[in-house]
């Protein structure tokens, strides 16, 4: 497996791979809502999206309020398109080239996913934490793989399925290979074609040193509620909750 950080052309070829069905997918989420009301109960002006894909948090946050200062970063473009409506830099979460404060920086994308050390990530927490502005928070809606599923992927392999809404079909298989790593193979399967996507990523799991280094809170969701290691659900919230 590999331990080290995904370089970021592998990254962004992944996600040219998967960009056709991208926007379909998000569309499964719920947690729009759950965004757009931390942002009003922080009273956050100036908000930071890391990784923010298609920018579809980026773009219901600054909807909500057009007098927010909204930024997206990603390390690429291919999941945005032309003319996004808020200030989108491209650049390596591990070294940004802005010196600004937010009152909020969120990860609902998760792209700490790709970074495999604690080295990197630690990086990247120290670099979202510069830009915090007093009493601001770095929020990370983490993927998480509760350990009833980490069994079956450390087995024969976990297989999610499912059907968009533009009449993809999606299959899975994930594949335990230690140290909360796995390797993904996703299929995408729409009108007779076949798309193949694989990725290695790392999740997140609540010992872990980036999280107690930064002192962070770790919540089961943007709720506050308490983390449920049997739910699939581990937000991360460091400078604590305002």
């Amino acid at each position: 497996p590999m331990l080290a950080t995904t370089d970021v052309a592998t990254v962004d070829r992944y996600y040219r791979t998967v960009a056709p069905f991208y926007a379909a997918e998000m569309r499964l989420r719920t947690d729009l809502d759950e965004w757009r009301g931390l942002a009003w109960r922080l009273a956050a002006r100036r908000i930071l999206d890391l990784g923010c894909g298609d920018g579809r948090v980026a773009r219901a946050l600054l909807a909500d309020d057009p007098d927010r200062e909204v930024v997206g970063v990603d390390c690429g473009r291919a999941l945005l398109g032309d003319d996004p409506p808020f200030t989108f830099v491209e650049a390596d979460m591990r070294d940004l080239p802005l010196d600004e404060e937010f009152d909020l920086v969120l990860a609902a994308n998760d792209p700490f996913v790709h970074l495999l050390s604690d080295a990197d990530r630690g990086r990247a927490i120290a670099e979202a934490r510069r830009l915090l502005a007093t009493g601001g928070l770095l929020v990370i809606d983490g993927l998480y793989v509760p350990p009833q599923d980490d069994i079956v992927a450390a087995g024969d392999g976990l297989v999610r399925e499912r059907h968009l809404d533009d009449g993809t079909y999606v299959h899975e298989l994930w594949r335990a290979t230690g140290e909360h790593r796995y390797e993904t193979l996703y299929r995408y399967e729409r009108d007779g074609d076949e798309t193949e996507a694989r990725a290695t990523v790392r999740a997140w799991h609540p010992g872990e040193s980036a999280l107690h280094d930064n002192a962070a809170r770790v919540a089961g969701g943007l709720d506050e509620r308490d983390f449920d290691p049997w739910e699939g659900r581990l937000v991360a919230v460091i400078a604590g909750w305002s």
